[in-house]
């Protein structure tokens, strides 16, 4: 007999993963502890059974706490450059890190549109608002028409009174 004691919903990741382990060490027993097999022939006959317990404990997947960062971007041109201030303010955490794309429009000679993209990182670890200034190349005889932030991603740092819980357990 095998038992798995559940520590997460039955329709979660986790739950999948219980039976992921239960079919794992299923796979792994011996034919013979997996049910009775007998085997006949004109000499003799036996038969064998065992039994191993297993208990397995799986914790959940830390459950990331998401929080709506937004960007105020000043910018104008330099030559070749554009030069950019980004302000970032996130009112629902202190400690944060995130993500976003800074999406730089120009318009060429030739009136061409051209469209760059550059992934920034940002992290900070208390509620102050974050700035900071960057050069992003765009090319000579240029206009740059606009530079904006998008896809913001940004997630609360972990409360660390949780991570000493955890390993008192």
């Amino acid at each position: 007999m095998i038992q798995v004691r559940r520590l997460c919903n039955p329709h979660s990741l986790c739950s999948k993963a219980i039976a992921l382990a239960s079919i794992v060490l299923l796979a792994s027993l011996p034919l013979s502890a997996q049910g009775q097999q007998t085997s006949t022939s004109e000499t003799s006959e036996y038969s064998n059974s065992s039994e191993k317990t297993f208990t397995v404990k799986l914790k959940p997947p830390e459950q990331k706490q998401y929080c709506k960062a937004s960007t105020t971007t000043e910018y104008y041109q330099s030559d070749d450059m554009a030069e950019v201030n980004v302000k970032i303010t996130n009112p629902d955490c202190a400690a944060s890190t995130g993500s976003f794309v800074m999406r730089v429009r120009y318009r060429t000679e030739d009136s061409e549109v051209v469209n760059v993209e550059f992934d920034e990182t940002w992290q900070r670890e208390d509620d102050q608002d974050i700035l900071f200034s960057r050069l992003y190349p765009i090319g000579e005889n240029v206009d740059l028409v606009r530079v904006r932030a998008a896809k913001m991603r940004c997630v609360c740092a972990a409360d660390d009174s949780e991570d000493e819980n955890d390993n008192q357990e």
